[in-house]
């Protein structure tokens, strides 16, 4: 028999009303500095949003690459939806906004988290980033966080799908496809039919970003020699190698963890720090969550670091109207 603790009505109710404290004070926060961040990416969001009000659907992606340079349909056709609605964009993606706290806090919490690590998951760099100038990719991970919520096998497929909201997805992918590879190499007592689902997983996955490559090959080819140019080189490494110490000290499955940081060291190189790092620490934390590690004094710095990160960011948006200067 089950045992149902007492407390259990009290932490889902608690949970409850973090989750639309939470929905609020995002919204509210987000919708300030978004009202001011002007400049920089928000600033082709902004011309695209409103450029494809009354265009026909046909238009979109064309718009969309012409706007924003980048070709992934889910982005394209949701804003098309948003802005024909005549919602104004600073208040609407702002409600995303909270709608992307909920997820994280219910990612967090899917992973026996609470709720002060919630709140310093908010203040971090890479969380505010996503909330003001990395918009396309805030919805990639709110699709990422349904996927760990939703589990089964419509998790699986939106996992897979992600790159179709923002392609950096395919590296997160790629990630946790070579990370399952260890399952198979170390032999952890799955049996073959166990190591077949994940092979097979594996192939489904691969093929689906086959597919998608082939489709929008021109475009990504385009995204892929921009940010290779971007001049970071083999230094910009660094941070991602801090991740991945830190991955390998807090871990308890050690090879699945070299495994995880093979493609992300890889394509930090080629791509730049500052386009892959972001799924590094998110790595870095989704190990922590799962081992339970989550207050490990190496994370507890790295939570510190990147909370006074922020405040410069944050500082930039509201005397530059940009984040990056």
């Amino acid at each position: 028999m089950v045992k149902i603790s007492r407390s259990q009505p009290l932490t889902n109710t608690l949970w409850v009303f973090f989750y639309f404290l939470t929905f609020a004070m995002i919204y509210f926060v987000s919708e300030h500095l978004l009202s001011l961040y002007i400049f920089g990416d928000q600033k082709y969001y902004i011309d695209f949003y409103y450029s494809v009000r009354g265009a026909d659907l046909s238009e979109v992606p064309i718009l969309q690459y012409s706007k924003t340079g980048s070709a992934e349909p889910f982005y394209g056709y949701l804003i098309w939806i948003l802005s024909n609605s005549g919602l104004e964009k600073t208040p609407v993606i702002a409600a995303f906004n909270g709608l992307f706290g909920v997820l994280v806090a219910a990612t967090i919490r899917r992973f026996n988290g609470n709720f002060a690590l919630a709140v310093i998951i908010f203040t971090n760099y890479y969380f505010i980033v996503m909330i003001t100038s990395a918009e396309r990719l805030k919805f990639s991970y709110m699709v990422l966080c349904a996927s760990i919520l939703v589990g089964g096998k419509v998790g699986r497929v939106l996992f897979i799908s992600s790159p179709l909201v923002h392609l950096q997805s395919a590296i997160t992918i790629a990630s946790v496809a070579t990370g399952k590879l260890s399952s198979v190499i170390a032999n952890t007592g799955r049996g073959p039919r166990g190591k077949v689902r994940i092979i097979s997983g594996i192939s489904v996955g691969f093929a689906f970003l086959f597919l998608a490559f082939q489709r929008f090959q021109e475009r990504i080819l385009g995204k892929f020699e921009s940010y290779s140019g971007l001049g970071e080189g083999i230094w910009s490494t660094a941070e991602m190698v801090v991740f991945f110490l830190a991955s390998l000290i807090v871990a308890r499955k050690k090879w699945e963890t070299v495994l995880f940081f093979i493609p992300l060291i890889a394509a930090t190189a080629v791509l730049g720090g500052s386009r892959v790092n972001m799924i590094g620490f998110v790595m870095l934390l989704f190990i922590a969550l799962k081992d339970r590690k989550a207050y490990h004094p190496i994370l507890v710095v790295l939570y510190l670091y990147f909370a006074y990160k922020s405040v410069g960011f944050i500082s930039n948006i509201l005397k530059y109207g940009v984040g990056y200067v």
